[in-house]
């Protein structure tokens, strides 16, 4: 497909699908959204906007049918609020929804270079609406900005996709191509399923804590006699621990969204036993169910938060869906798919972890450079005897206690995957 935003001239269909090689052609009400499409490739116009043209398209080379809205959007803050109001809007149906174009207005104070930055309330409105929707933005490589005047610089132009349209590619890649003629940067989208079958990491999920036999679990796991001596000895048993982890995960606590699924499942049913027979056994059995299903919800809520690393929200509502959104937000942004390679581009993934790998294993075992630090012309203070009697006390008990209680609880501070929250209860258990 391929989107043309305020073309100047008036849509001749037959000309311009000769000149372009495709098969079809649409344009939105006021001609400033031309729409072209392959042979092959259906489009349903949805509706149509001054300001965006939102279709369904449907192809044999798509997993399933995929919602599309391209965007021109006004100049002045008041027609982009009309715009951001049909957005969310649509937001409101469960469907793959890919949203590009010229959106007009920015999202964060560094995407404008130049000029002046008095359009604080336009950007809110973005971001209000960001938010409202739950739209992820898809990045970009390339150049930072999509316009400019030779005097100003600005991101503009953009490309935003749902959370169901995640479900169906998991990779969308917008390129920012070279600018010709246009004061605009042509915008290349790329969407696949791109299957990277790299081993998963170990990673302590908090929600373990919540389940009665845990640190029963975990304490005859590490009570079992361990050879060896000192830190190969406390290696052994964490090793031990996160197998015992893995397995237990998978046998006794189960997997957490199938776990709600069949809570809620059994809730419902409950209730419709109930409303059939308002019985003492029905009415007990229904609040057994629906406390399964708080609980289960709980869990599902604290795996999303701890997989978001959400610190600033803590209380309140679960907030599953934002905790969802900024998990997905987070996998755009750590996302590598190409690097540079001795003067070669490198977009292979397998290719990119053996680079960085080889990279950082050359610099961690190359012979140590010779310290050539400048001889200053000054003297530093001195560090007196006391400082450096209290820098070399080993510390105590007390002492780490503190220090481990007051590391956030989803951090994880080493690679063994074990986070803070963790290492307090089970070790309280284990003293």
């Amino acid at each position: 497909m391929l989107i043309l935003l305020e073309p100047f001239v008036q849509l001749d269909a037959v000309y311009f699908t000769r000149k372009f090689a495709f098969h079809s052609v649409f344009s939105n009400s006021n001609n400033k959204i031309w729409c072209f499409a392959k042979l092959g490739v259906d489009i349903q116009i949805i509706q149509d906007h001054t300001q965006f043209l939102h279709v369904k398209v449907n192809s044999g080379a798509l997993p399933e049918d995929i919602f599309c809205t391209f965007i021109y959007a006004k100049c002045y803050r008041t027609p982009r609020r009309i715009l951001w109001d049909e957005l969310t809007r649509i937001s409101h149906q469960t469907v793959p929804w890919l949203i590009g174009g010229d959106f007009n207005a920015i999202l964060l104070p560094n995407e404008n270079q130049g000029g002046d930055m008095r359009r604080i309330g336009s950007m809110d409105d973005f971001n209000d609406m960001m938010f409202d929707t739950g739209l992820i933005d898809a990045g970009f490589e390339g150049e930072p900005f999509t316009w400019t005047n030779n005097r100003v610089w600005r991101r503009l132009d953009r490309v935003l996709y749902s959370k169901e349209w995640t479900e169906s590619f998991n990779t969308t890649r917008v390129l920012h191509l070279p600018r010709r003629l246009s004061d605009h940067h042509p915008l290349l989208i790329n969407a696949a399923n791109v299957e990277d079958k790299k081993p998963s990491s170990f990673r302590f999920q908090n929600m373990w804590l919540k389940h009665h036999t845990f640190l029963d679990t975990i304490k005859q796991s590490w009570c079992l006699p361990t050879e060896g001596y000192g830190m190969y000895k406390l290696q052994q048993k964490i090793y031990r621990i996160k197998v015992l982890l893995k397995l237990w995960n998978k046998d006794t606590f189960g997997n957490v969204f199938t776990t709600v699924e069949q809570a809620k499942q059994n809730a419902t049913e409950a209730e419709k036993r109930f409303d059939m027979d308002p019985s003492e056994a029905n009415l007990i059995d229904l609040k057994r169910s629906n406390a399964a299903l708080v609980h289960a919800l709980i869990l599902e809520s604290e795996y999303w938060k701890q997989k978001s690393n959400c610190k600033w929200l803590e209380a309140g509502e679960r907030n599953t869906k934002y905790f969802h959104s900024l998990v997905k937000k987070k996998r755009v942004k750590s996302t590598i798919h190409r690097i540079m390679e001795e003067n070669q581009e490198v977009t292979i993934p397998d290719r990119i972890r053996e680079s960085a790998t080889a990279y950082f294993k050359n610099l961690l075992s190359c012979n140590p450079a010779r310290n050539n630090a400048p001889e200053f012309p000054f003297q530093f203070p001195q560090v007196s005897e006391e400082c450096t009697r209290i820098i070399g006390r080993l510390p105590t008990d007390e002492e780490i206690r503190d220090i481990v209680f007051s590391i956030d609880k989803d951090s994880i501070e080493g690679p063994d995957g074990f986070s803070s929250a963790s290492i307090k209860p089970a070790g309280i258990s284990l003293l």
